[in-house]
């Protein structure tokens, strides 16, 4: 007998739980170090998860629905072309992980259990490190250097664990490395609170936007409103236009005015101006995601933009996912994948569209061009899309 084709072994590689549980944790673990080695965890896990995805491949190869990937592969030629030695393999790594999740590999309520359930984790250990900095001074730590990939200590992340950190502006992240990896994490929490479920999860909704705003993130800020707001909308189709413009115009008053009155309280003055303005010395969100053009890409003619640099030259300070995109494989290269992502944003449906929106939104201000970020969230969309389709 083929333990592969047996019964058991066959349903346990559809709809797995445990596949869920996996793809719902690799960013939580994306840059703690697996113990006893200096290799992430997150790269481990996809290592090991690959052994799986090789067996649903074999065994449900014909639930395969490779239309869903199908302008998603001239982008992984491209790059797997364009790049050598270990980016070849994590090209792969993305490639297999995404088929196997293409042949209903996840379980779709599981995983969207999973993140609902560490975005409320997360914002509830967010909310108690505010709170306990802002009436006791006290600076908690859910992160530690310790467990951090070594690597990440030579490009700027040792400095959040140093005791001088503590002279800057609090902004807690739980145990995501820092507040804005909170952000791309539990907006899809959000989201499933939202829009994933027949009845609005509006307690564990609250919840995580509470972390969300506790994080003092910018992107987190932005991805909370444009959440609620889409969902503001969704309520109003079948009401008349009037009430709808009276509506519109109602809300943009009472968001103004609440900008005009929290700019009055330092906490949220401060979190503001981290946008476009910050003490000399330092550097806003806003130029923190767009400093490197000048650096990359200023004297650089036609060709050389237009093919790329590949990924093994690609330098360690931040890049957008846009830019790093851009700078490992040209136009060529970011034009194949963002025609996927625009394919993803117009032929999905409910709860896969809007994070197919939200994260191709992402690539122009967020870090997730990764294999990481892409297995997690166009796995994540993947399976929204499977089975929301058949349930119609």
């Amino acid at each position: 007998m083929n333990p592969l084709t047996d019964i058991n072994i066959r349903v346990s590689l559809h709809q797995s739980k445990g596949y869920a549980i996996f793809l719902s944790l690799l960013p939580v673990v994306m840059m703690y170090k697996t113990p006893g080695t200096s290799m992430g965890l997150a790269t481990t896990m996809v290592a090991l998860g690959m052994v799986y995805a090789g067996c649903a491949i074999y065994v449900h190869w014909q639930k395969i629905d490779l239309a869903r990937l199908l302008f998603f592969i001239p982008y992984l030629l491209y790059a797997w072309f364009a790049s050598n030695g270990m980016y070849r393999l994590l090209t792969t790594a993305i490639f297999v992980h995404l088929l196997a999740i293409s042949s209903g590999a996840v379980h779709l309520e599981r995983l969207k259990n999973m993140l609902v359930g560490v975005a409320c984790v997360a914002s509830g250990c967010v909310i108690l490190q505010q709170l306990l900095h802002l009436v006791l001074g006290l600076d908690v730590q859910f992160m530690y250097k310790f467990l951090m990939i070594d690597s990440l200590q030579d490009v700027g992340y040792n400095g959040l664990f140093e005791p001088s950190h503590g002279k800057a502006m609090y902004r807690p992240s739980a145990f995501f490395m820092e507040p804005s990896h909170f952000g791309q994490y539990a907006f899809l929490g959000l989201c499933a609170c939202l829009f994933g479920t027949a009845e609005v999860r509006l307690k564990a909704a609250l919840l995580i936007s509470m972390g969300m705003f506790a994080t003092t993130s910018g992107i987190g800020f932005v991805l909370t409103g444009a959440i609620w707001l889409w969902w503001g909308l969704t309520k109003m189709e079948d009401y008349p236009a009037i009430y709808k413009v009276c509506l519109f115009v109602g809300v943009c008053f009472i968001a103004a005015l609440l900008f005009f009155i929290l700019y009055q309280i330092p906490f949220f003055e401060s979190i503001i101006s981290r946008f476009i303005d910050t003490p000399e010395g330092e550097v806003n969100a806003v130029d923190g995601r767009t400093f490197g053009w000048a650096l990359l890409f200023e004297g650089k003619d036609f060709w050389e933009l237009f093919w790329g640099w590949g990924p093994e030259t690609l330098p360690t300070y931040f890049l957008t996912g846009f830019m790093e995109q851009l700078y490992m494989y040209g136009w060529l290269g970011v034009g194949l994948l963002f025609m996927y992502l625009t394919w993803l944003c117009l032929f999905t449906k409910k709860l896969a569209r809007i994070v197919s929106i939200l994260f191709f939104s992402l690539y122009f201000v967020a870090g997730v061009s990764g294999f990481i970020p892409v297995i997690f969230y166009i796995g994540s969309i993947l399976t929204f899309s499977i089975f929301q389709d058949e349930e119609g």
